[in-house]
């Protein structure tokens, strides 16, 4: 059978057997997070899958449009909170001071300084935000950014294409980031899970090309700040997960029959 390497993230979580909730996944039919800023396609098509799926509970990416919203949205009702403190005490935190300085402008200022953004997710701990510029909604693949909650409110970093974002929010599930809620269920489901240390003796023995491997980055680096990257497929009807920190790289299995034993060094 011949190893599949291209797969998008609603393939990788049907191929798992799992489903969204149709219900959910209607309440984001026409829904915009503020007038003029829809969902992307390739999000819309994702929510079908993500809605209510107990597979992807917890996951960075907001599965609910309650959730979502603009980056000057969040910015106004800051603003609106802590107004009167900074009447009586100047800010003096350097994300405050910002925010106090657009507090200043007049709105029609703001996109001179600060791209607007629709907001699609946040980290467990609330500390990274994700966003997409309202200028590139209307892309086929807009660029996802993130903002840590200590820096200042023009730092963002581009760090995938959409569709590379929702499959390493998958694919960082399936590993346990930021909860083992996936390997749980996919246990009951009757999916086992192997742990290949040696990734690149794996690659080998399920006769996977390393050239033919798509890599795009996890949601979740190593805490020592390695660069960690994922790619994906599947072989002989296996799901075939790839991390790589630094020179390490290593595999995880999921396979319905029993695994195959690790390959030793």
């Amino acid at each position: 059978m011949p190893v599949i390497y291209k797969i998008s993230a609603p393939e990788l979580v049907q191929f798992l057997g799992f489903a969204g909730d149709p219900g959910e996944a209607e309440k984001f039919e026409g829904f915009e997070a503020a007038p003029g800023a829809p969902l992307p396609g390739r999000l819309l098509e994702f929510l079908k899958t993500a809605a209510g799926n107990p597979l992807l509970h917890g996951i960075d990416l907001w599965t609910e449009p309650r959730w979502y919203g603009t980056l000057y949205g969040e910015m106004d009702g800051q603003i609106d909170s802590d107004l009167d403190d900074w009447i009586e005490c100047p800010p003096e935190d350097g994300r405050e001071i910002s925010l106090y300085e657009f507090s200043q402008l007049p709105h029609t200022q703001w996109p001179k300084l600060l791209p607007d953004r629709l907001l699609i997710g946040r980290d467990d701990c609330g500390v990274i935000t994700y966003g997409i510029r309202t200028d590139a909604l209307a892309a086929d693949e807009p660029t996802v950014e993130w903002n840590r909650e200590t820096d200042p409110l023009s730092a963002w970093q581009a760090d995938w294409p959409l569709s590379e974002f929702l499959l390493a929010s998958v694919c960082d599930a399936l590993l346990g980031r930021p909860s083992d809620i996936a390997e749980d269920l996919l246990a009951d489901a009757g999916w086992h899970f192997t742990w290949h240390p040696n990734g690149t003796k794996a690659l080998d023995a399920f006769g996977i090309d390393p050239a033919q491997l798509h890599h795009f980055h996890s949601l979740y680096p190593r805490s020592d700040e390695q660069e960690t990257s994922l790619a994906c497929c599947i072989a002989d009807g296996e799901l075939c997960l790839i991390e790589t920190v630094g020179k390490s790289r290593a595999m995880l299995v999921l396979s319905r029959e029993l695994p195959v034993p690790p390959q030793t060094a």
